[in-house]
């Protein structure tokens, strides 16, 4: 039997944090997004029964990342972002034409089959490199407290 389920990221600590969960169909209008999640894909497995052991396939029908947030190219990350050093220097490093900054404020790379499904404007005052320390700690804080909170799927 194919089983549908999607995945949600939330920025961690050095790598994304994910929630997975099975659905009915992949209608993005049957699925409540908590807001610190920046972004989302979905995936089918095979999953069947054979002498009372449920076996599963691997990840099929993957689809890309679709995004909350901002594509920006190289040249832009260096025009809007020249602080970002770190960024830029992975960017080049690894042949990465475009990142996503992310509603959540960081950045992911932007692969062939990723999309944006929600353009988010965003500053550079945005970025949590520019708050303050107190600041970056209350939105750290924050961040652990929602994503501890249940997460809401609804199939109908």
């Amino acid at each position: 039997m194919l089983k549908h389920y999607v995945r949600l990221f939330f920025p961690g600590v050095f790598f994304a944090e994910t929630s997975e969960c099975i659905i009915k169909t992949r209608d993005v209008n049957n699925i409540t997004i908590p807001d610190n999640c920046y972004g989302y894909m979905f995936y089918d497995r095979e999953e069947t029964m054979l002498h009372g052991v449920e076996l599963q396939s691997g990840e099929i029908n993957k689809t890309g990342i679709h995004y909350f947030g901002r594509a920006m190219t190289l040249a832009e990350v260096k025009k809007e972002l020249p602080s970002e050093r770190i960024l830029i220097f992975k960017m080049e490093n690894n042949g990465w034409d475009r990142v996503v900054k992310t509603r959540t404020g960081n950045f992911q790379p932007f692969e062939e089959d990723d999309c944006i499904v929600e353009e988010v404007k965003m500053s550079t005052d945005d970025t949590l490199r520019e708050l303050g320390e107190k600041e970056k700690k209350r939105y750290d804080e924050h961040v652990r407290w929602k994503a501890s909170m249940p997460l809401t799927l609804t199939d109908n």
